[in-house]
């Protein structure tokens, strides 16, 4: 929760918010539970109910304790910031979207398999009103687009018919992908031997900036800034405002023009 890290609280899930301001636990016994099906138990409709109950009253409390910081505007920053990047998140390549984490070791043929049977999930959780993960999990698939690829068919109990058939049309198609429409790894861009010296003292230069904000801001050094995004603005400082947020930037002193503020005294 942005409230939360902008105040400094290091345990910022729901339930220890909860515990922060209520004293109040909250039980955890349906968090896994099947909220598909009809009725909820009763033990459901009441982990429901409290898992908004204290939701208004917290985010007054936050809100009050951001205003007493004078960090409500930076908190307006970081919200606007997330909704953009929200919407960007929605528009993104399709193309790219099947590239789950462990993707990038499947070579050749499991990719083009993966791709398609990423693509085949996707179409059968939206038939079936239901999360992709329910169809199969993420694991399973890249599990999965290795088998095929290694002329193996793996199979599962759940599968319907019709859906163990789609399954395998859809590792069919990929298997058939020619070598020329394999998918490749996302290019990485390095920098120069000769730039790799003078990016170095940038980013240890915005670190220890960041490091000496959060200490005096009692917050984490990393929701100023993780360690890739100081390497990022290092090696290209234009990319700095769409980067950070501008309450960031300035704990950074990154100036306007993407150079570093001179400090107090110097």
């Amino acid at each position: 929760m942005i409230a939360a890290r902008l105040i400094g609280v290091r345990e910022f899930s729901y339930a220890a918010l909860v515990k922060r301001y209520f004293d109040v636990e909250l039980a955890k016994g349906s968090q896994k539970a099947n909220w598909a099906e009809r009725p909820l138990s009763k033990k459901m409709a009441e982990y429901a109910i409290n898992d908004t109950r204290y939701l208004l009253r917290l985010a007054q409390l936050l809100e009050k304790e951001l205003e007493t910081l004078g960090r409500i505007d930076w908190f307006r920053q970081s919200c606007q910031r997330a909704l953009e990047q929200a919407a960007i998140d929605r528009e993104r390549d399709l193309d790219e979207a099947w590239r789950i984490s462990g993707a990038g070791a499947l070579r050749g043929p499991a990719s083009a398999v993966l791709r398609e049977l990423w693509n085949w999930r996707e179409k059968e959780a939206e038939a079936a009103d239901r999360p992709p993960f329910h169809i199969l999990q993420n694991r399973e698939l890249l599990y999965s687009a290795e088998r095929f690829a290694h002329g193996e068919t793996p199979d599962y109990k759940h599968f319907s018919d019709r859906r163990r058939r789609a399954f395998r049309e859809a590792a069919g198609r990929g298997l058939n992908v020619p070598e020329k429409d394999w998918p490749v790894r996302p290019r990485r861009f390095g920098t120069r031997p000769s730039a790799e010296g003078s990016q170095s003292k940038r980013t240890e230069k915005l670190r220890q900036n960041r490091d000496q904000a959060a200490k005096e801001l009692h917050i984490e050094a990393s929701f100023i800034a993780p360690r890739a995004t100081l390497e990022a603005i290092a090696a290209d400082p234009s990319r700095a405002d769409a980067l950070l947020v501008r309450w960031q930037r300035e704990m950074l002193r990154i100036t306007e023009d993407g150079g570093q503020a001179p400090e107090v005294g110097k």
